[in-house]
């Protein structure tokens, strides 16, 4: 499971209909990314399109009931523990940074209208123009190396039971 944030209201019924398909011993994974842009350096503040993604995502969330903020409540762990799954391990703390941050961008900025489309335009109300000044405006902040945005991931992995009965 990947990228996922803001698709549904019931984490837990998900992370249980996944337990419920896979075998005795099976593993499931998770990746996810927190909304929130922040910079340790403070290159990015509230007048950044980067920083004003994370209050558009979490109202839009709130707005439509898909919880946006898997890594803030800690889902993704809490809910496959919920649903039976062993937990057994968690996203290294910031090893490779640059390089994470590289691949990020070319996945990122592939398709923010198809990102934004549904939170923006459906559930936020915007039209199709606010959206595309938007991401012009976050498009050049990405592309800006003076500005040091970063985003949180984890990668949870858990095990369904060698002994669950099916």
């Amino acid at each position: 499971m990947r990228w996922l944030t803001g698709t549904t209201k019931n984490w837990i019924a998900a992370y249980k209909e996944a337990y419920r398909c896979l075998e005795p011993g099976g593993w499931i994974k998770h990746i996810d990314a927190s909304g929130i842009i922040y910079s340790e350096d403070n290159t990015i503040n509230e007048e950044n399109a980067m920083v004003q993604w994370g209050k558009i995502w979490q109202e839009a969330g709130r707005k439509s009931g898909n919880p946006v903020d898997l890594l803030e409540r800690n889902l993704q762990e809490w809910g496959m523990e919920e649903a039976g799954f062993i937990p057994v391990s968690q996203w290294p703390k910031d090893e490779k940074r640059k390089e994470l941050g590289q691949f990020f961008y070319l996945v990122y900025t592939q398709d923010l209208e198809g990102l934004c489309q549904y939170m923006f335009g459906t559930v936020r109300g915007w039209p199709q123009e606010k959206i595309a000044v938007y991401l012009a405006h976050l498009r050049a902040e990405l592309k800006n190396m003076s500005l040091h945005g970063l985003i949180d991931f984890r990668v949870v992995y858990a095990q369904k039971p060698l002994d669950a009965e099916d």
